[in-house]
């Protein structure tokens, strides 16, 4: 069918296309057609020429009537559900930017929906209200099984446009290499929209490869289960990704961001930015492997413990990583700083030295790093001189001891010599401690349990227990715990 002579030339949107039952493939040459709207039903296939930006040198759909959605679901399916839509190749052109629905895709009933639609290569723009939008069925069908590629959505800086709304029973769907562009760098209005409807939430929606920019929120999702941002763009966003409600019907929210760009201004909105904002009580997030090469305000916030899990992720400047509580692992590029509830911080510099802990100035290395301990129990014998650690760095070490009498047995004395070396070697030998007194603990001149000692590089510290005798049926237990400290 060659659909030239249905262009309505006079522009008063009295064409509507609707194939009925028929299998229709609708070819639209390089040229600009005005419709009222196009009922979408069952193997329905239109064809166009380009989706380019001029409908000069490609095909192009114009909505004539703002007020009336220009591509809906058709009714004429026996199932209700609307299956095997292939829309390609064509720019679908809006009549106002301040409203009007290009695509609203609301399924009849129970049993109504868009199955396995094939969509690509189109170009949405000049709409006032939502580029897509699509609503599940309130029953057992769903909006599902459908794959979209390379579709363009340019909406106006608007706080009322959105370039994509899936809401209710819709899932198991991919959107590969699309846009969904906002009016504006950091401007008004969200690009997607994820949301439960009559119960149901949105599942299984994966984003691929594709860039959702300028806008004051990227992606909004109000209950939605396995929804995944992969190797995807982001940018000039204040906040780029909203994850907010708790679960319906005992089903949690579950999203994923791995591999993604977030680039220009992206989380900066006067300290209220963020790259993602996991406020549900019941939501859990996974993010991990992205990059961010401009310093957000906030990377994570979390209202919920535990609920957010972060890995090597690298972000530029120093960023609140984490504001909430949950559980974070992440790699460091240019320092990084997170805060709690109570605006307590925790900073990294640049290596990922701890330079900054509960808000307290660290100096040194920050806090103590242990680098080696030993426990050991049952002992009846002496034990030679043994190395616990060999610096790699000279430095100031602290070793922390115990040595007890676990089981009392002869009357001989038990003492420990710890050996270091810094300019010349040391040893330090406990005082006596006797084996027929169970619990008896070792003293020294250096303090009770832990002594602090300058250590070179390259040379063991070590220790050894000595008996003056044999402790008979008596048993010993030697515990040490060695800290580098500067």
């Amino acid at each position: 069918m060659d659909a030239r002579n249905l262009s309505d030339a006079g522009g008063t949107g009295s064409t509507v296309i609707d194939p009925g039952t028929k299998a229709v493939t609708l070819y639209l040459g390089p040229y600009e057609y005005f419709f009222s709207q196009v009922k979408l039903e069952n193997n329905f296939i239109i064809l166009g020429m380009g989706d380019v930006n001029q409908a000069t040198t490609g095909t192009q759909i114009t909505q004539v009537l703002a007020g009336t959605d220009l591509f809906v679901l058709g009714t004429a399916s026996s199932s209700g559900a609307v299956y095997g839509t292939s829309l390609k190749n064509f720019r679908v052109f809006g009549a106002s930017t301040s409203s009007g629905n290009l695509f609203n895709l609301v399924a009849a009933g129970a049993s109504g929906g868009l199955i396995y639609a094939n969509w690509e290569d189109l170009t949405l723009q000049n709409f006032g209200g939502t580029g897509i939008a699509m609503t599940g069925p309130s029953g057992s069908q769903l909006c599902q099984l459908s794959r979209f590629t390379n579709i363009k959505i340019f909406r106006p800086n608007t706080s009322g446009s959105v370039n994509l709304s899936l809401t209710g029973n819709c899932g198991q769907m991919a959107f590969y290499d699309c846009v969904f562009n906002g009016g504006a760098n950091n401007g008004l209005g969200t690009n997607i929209v994820i949301a439960t409807s009559a119960g149901f939430m949105p599942y299984s929606i994966t984003f691929f490869a594709s860039t959702i920019q300028s806008s004051n929120v990227g992606a909004s999702i109000n209950n939605g289960r396995a929804i995944s941002f992969i190797d995807c763009h982001f940018e000039a966003i204040n906040g780029v990704i909203n994850v907010a409600g708790n679960n319906v019907g005992g089903i949690n929210n579950s999203v994923g961001i791995h591999d993604c760009a977030f680039e220009n201004s992206c989380g900066i909105n006067g300290g209220a930015g963020y790259l993602v904002n996991a406020s549900g009580t019941t939501t859990f997030v996974a993010f991990s492997s992205n990059f961010c090469t401009n310093t957000p305000d906030t990377v994570v916030i979390s209202t919920s413990p535990a609920n957010v899990s972060s890995a090597n992720n690298q972000m530029a400047g120093s960023p609140v990583f984490f504001s909430g509580t949950g559980d974070e692992t992440f790699n460091i590029y240019g320092g990084l700083a997170l805060y709690g509830a109570n605006g307590q911080n925790t900073v990294f510099d640049t290596s990922g030295k701890l330079t900054k802990s509960n808000g307290k100035t660290l100096a040194g290395n920050g806090l103590p790093i242990l680098v080696a301990s030993v426990s050991l129990t049952a002992q009846t014998a002496a034990l030679g001189t043994t190395t616990l650690y060999t610096p790699t760095v000279t430095g100031l070490y602290r070793l922390n001891y115990s040595l007890t009498i676990e089981v009392a047995g002869n009357a001989v004395n038990l003492t420990g010599t710890w050996g270091w070396t810094d300019a010349v070697a040391h040893t330090l030998t406990t005082a006596n401690i006797a084996c027929n007194t169970s619990g008896a603990n070792s003293t020294s001149a250096l303090g009770l349990g832990s002594i602090v000692f300058a250590a070179g590089g390259g040379v063991p510290i070590t220790y050894a227990a000595a008996l003056s005798g044999a402790i008979g049926v008596g048993s010993y237990g030697l515990r040490l715990v060695l800290e580098f400290l500067a």
